[in-house]
């Protein structure tokens, strides 16, 4: 019987205890609960990243636990045993509690829930459980030894106490139990991680935490590799799960300067109150969002590596911000910042002494502790090997690179030189086809066990002396075939070498003013995946002056191009010269495009892969052709003079298939003022729209998903500012942020363009059964669907459910 069973996800690589590979392990009656409470319990456990065990099998067993079974209750950390009506005619079930509460004896954590059974007809084996047992000794199969055993465990079991439910709200139950398990698994988790000197520096955090002031602020201060991180982390994991909502914001300092501020926002805003969910939105208004949501809620937040006051004003701007009860957790090397934010306490974590240090080193070297001081003469070695030079330090590193293969070093190459700080999912969509037999996946698999490449939450990341390894293999070559530096790129410009094997161009438009882009250099470039013109976060005044310079002789081969994002495109017309049949997203917002149909494009038909088409703010954009079926997102926001949707052209067409049978999630933004006529359910302003769902069995086998379709209009004071779409369906919510900031660099007057930036806009958008699935929509009798809107009003809302 294999440990990966029908309905289970595969499990992660380790789970939160060190030596077990589950973190709980499931042991109920499949008849009684599999579908209903035991199914609702395993959700809650998966989506707080608990690796369970649930033995979904519904196959004929024999008496006797498999060896797999008794393999996968030995490497689970803690059991929860659901005790229901027909448990104890389960032989199986027996066996596994028996095998469980031997654990138990061992110092392993037992839970027990009696769903609606008595508990004294447990410990008893009175009642309906008694004549199970009678049945049981009918059986002239059965051993009485094994007999006892089962009764000895039922009876040991039902001493424990737990869970009983009889008329209370399931759900509540279940926050109970996962918030219990979480903190026993994470406690365990704690004392086994080896972090020297951990405890007297954790319980002096906890005291300081430890008051009754409705929201604490604490700063924790200090010199680089004194632990403030380390440490930080320690008491989040320890203490999150008694919030409801936390955040831990790693590095806050080195992903503001690279990304901005609004993707620390971003992931705030996902990890409180979407669960993590919808990572990759954008924001441009956290202030509207947070202020009004957080304040609500109990929170835990850790803000790590600050290193500017407006990081600070941005993320936690002040007590008001939060609930009651709620900690702000920030990490500093600057005392100062902490006295500027009016932080409530403060605390500088102790440097190790030589013991603490000793201690440390047998841990990671796996000696007894009472050899520490055999290894003293060593460490004083390893002491000052950590003290060599950048050079000889990389010099280790090229000896790790040079052992990759051809496409891991250049998978390694494209981390270092674009692609640290993006999303992991993103990343391997870009590289997946460096080579027809080599995966992505696999290469960044490679690269993360070999400690070149790290992934957290989500995105890649990579140290900074690593990163520089990539920048020096890149430059040193023959032809550099990846720019990234804007220096470099103007004297690739200038001296034309190289120009033929060139493969990733990215350029920050806020380091480099009046740069020209000649015909001749980019016409050569056929061997160019990744085009980026961007403007850098950081840039505040002074706008209108950065733009590349280009002529209407340009030109950008295509062959295999998978990424197009140019901020402020010059031209007219679309710069590919053929069909790009690998591009995957196409950004041009800002941009001067006329038209992007076959005669702007000289005949050539849309991307076939293209999943991501931005365009907004286009002003001058008259119209898009059908959208290929393997769009996920469109966004043609205040592209004013392309007309409304009238949904009876072959655009129009494209997008109503997309909605009738859907293939994907995905979000559509086009000028409009009409709900399409296939929404039936639909409500005139912006009122909350109920619905009541069709008959008891409507969430069956057919059902594929919810769409839902808004009108809205800019607000008359704000017609240029970007809108962000919350949208909650009953307690499933999701988020929607169009474009990327909506400060009109090259603007020109809507009277030039001939139109009116305040168009209404229709936005849909299609979720899947699946992403509503852990919120459990099979109990909703009906719907009630809301929506905020950030700098537009709601003029009409709809939702349809989607059947096949």
């Amino acid at each position: 019987m294999s440990l990966i069973r029908i309905g289970q996800t595969a499990p992660r690589n380790t789970s939160f205890l060190p030596g077990s590979k589950f973190d709980v392990f499931l042991n109920f009656r499949g008849e009684d609960t599999r579908t209903n409470f035991t199914d609702h319990l395993y959700t809650a456990l998966v989506e707080k990243k608990i690796h369970t065990f649930r033995d979904d099998e519904e196959l004929e067993r024999g008496e006797k636990i498999s060896q797999n079974l008794l393999q996968a209750i030995e490497e689970s950390g803690v059991f929860i045993v659901i005790f229901s009506k027909s448990y104890a005619s389960s032989k199986w079930c027996l066996n596994e509690l028996v095998s469980i509460m031997e654990r138990r004896e061992r110092g392993r954590k037992v839970f027990v829930v009696f769903y609606h059974v008595d508990p004294s007809e447990v410990r008893r084996q009175s009642g309906e459980w008694g004549k199970a047992f009678a049945y049981h000794e009918k059986n002239a199969k059965l051993e009485r030894e094994q007999i006892q055993k089962w009764r000895d465990a039922l009876t040991a079991a039902g001493n424990l106490g737990g869970y009983h439910i009889e008329n209370q709200y399931e759900s509540e139950i279940v926050k109970k139990i996962t918030r219990e398990t979480l903190c026993e698994i994470i406690g365990k988790h704690c004392d086994e991680d080896g972090l020297v000197g951990k405890n007297s520096q954790l319980y002096a955090l906890e005291n300081l935490i430890r008051t009754r002031k409705a929201v604490l602020m604490v700063g924790i201060y200090g010199l680089d590799g004194i632990g403030k991180t380390t440490f930080a982390r320690a008491l989040y994991d320890k203490i999150a799960c008694q919030f409801e909502g936390a955040s831990f914001l790693e590095n806050v300092g080195e992903v503001s300067k690279k990304s901005g501020l609004y993707c620390l926002q971003k992931r705030l805003f996902c990890d409180i109150l979407l669960g993590g969910e919808n990572q990759e939105t954008t924001f441009h208004s956290i202030d509207y969002w947070l202020k009004d949501k957080l304040r609500r809620k109990k929170v835990l937040i850790v803000l790590d590596d600050v290193n500017d006051m407006k990081q600070l004003q941005t993320l936690a701007g002040g007590h008001d911000w939060f609930g009651r009860g709620s900690r702000i957790i920030i990490t500093t090397k600057n005392k100062h910042l902490l006295f500027q934010h009016r932080v409530d306490e403060f605390y500088e974590p102790k440097e190790l002494d030589s013991r603490e240090a000793l201690q440390l080193f047998s841990y990671h070297a796996n000696t007894k502790e009472d050899s520490l001081y055999d290894f003293y003469p060593l460490s004083k070695q390893l002491e000052s090997l950590a003290r060599e030079s950048v050079r000889e330090n990389l010099n280790i590193l090229r000896v790790c690179y040079n052992g990759l293969n051809h496409q891991e070093k250049n998978i390694f190459l494209d981390v270092a030189c674009f692609f640290k700080g993006e999303y992991k999912d993103f990343v391997t969509k870009m590289l997946d086809r460096h080579d027809q037999y080599f995966s992505a996946t696999e290469g960044i698999k490679v690269l993360t066990d070999r400690c070149l490449i790290a992934a957290s939450e989500r995105k890649l990341w990579m140290q900074n002396i690593i990163q520089k390894l990539g920048w020096q293999i890149v430059r040193k070559a023959r032809n550099p075939n990846r720019c990234w530096d804007h220096m470099d790129i103007q004297r690739f410009l200038r001296t034309r070498m190289g120009m033929y094997e060139v493969e990733g161009l990215s350029l920050d438009l806020s380091e480099s003013k009046d740069i020209h882009f000649p015909a001749e250099v980019f016409a050569n470039m056929a061997e160019l995946k990744m085009l980026k013109v961007f403007l850098g976060c950081d840039l505040v005044e002074g706008k209108e002056n950065y733009q590349v310079k280009i002529y209407e002789n340009f030109r950008l081969p295509c062959f295999v191009l998978r990424y197009l994002h140019w901020h402020g495109y010059q031209l007219e017309f679309f710069p590919l010269i053929y069909t790009a049949k690998e591009l995957l997203e196409l950004n041009m917002p800002f941009s001067r495009l006329n038209q992007i149909n076959g005669n702007m494009m000289r005949g050539i038909s849309p991307p076939p892969n293209l999943r991501i088409l931005h365009l907004g703010h286009c002003k001058k954009l008259q119209g898009i052709p059908m959208l290929p079926s393997s769009i996920q997102q469109a966004d043609a926001y205040n592209c004013i003079y392309m007309g409304t949707l009238s949904w009876n052209t072959q655009l129009e067409a494209s997008i109503l298939e997309r909605i009738q049978a859907p293939k994907s999630e995905f979000s559509i933004l086009f000028p409009g003022n009409r709900i399409p006529d296939c929404f039936t359910h639909k409500l005139a302003g912006p009122s909350v729209l109920t619905m009541e769902l069709p008959n008891p069995d409507w969430y069956n086998d057919d059902f594929l998903g919810f769409s839902v379709c808004i009108v809205l209009a800019p607000q008359a004071e704000r017609p240029q500012l970007n809108p962000e779409i919350l949208c909650e369906l009953n307690n499933f919510t999701f988020f929607y942020s169009c474009g990327e900031d909506n400060v009109d660099e090259f603007a020109e007057s809507d009277q030039e363009c001939g139109g009116n930036s305040g168009t209404d806009h229709v936005w849909l958008a299609y979720q899947p059964r699946a992403r509503a699935d852990r919120c459990r929509p099979q109990e909703w009798n009906q719907i009630t669907a809301s929506f905020e809107v950030f700098a537009c009003e709601v003029k009409e809302c709809a939702i349809r459910l989607t059947y096949k």
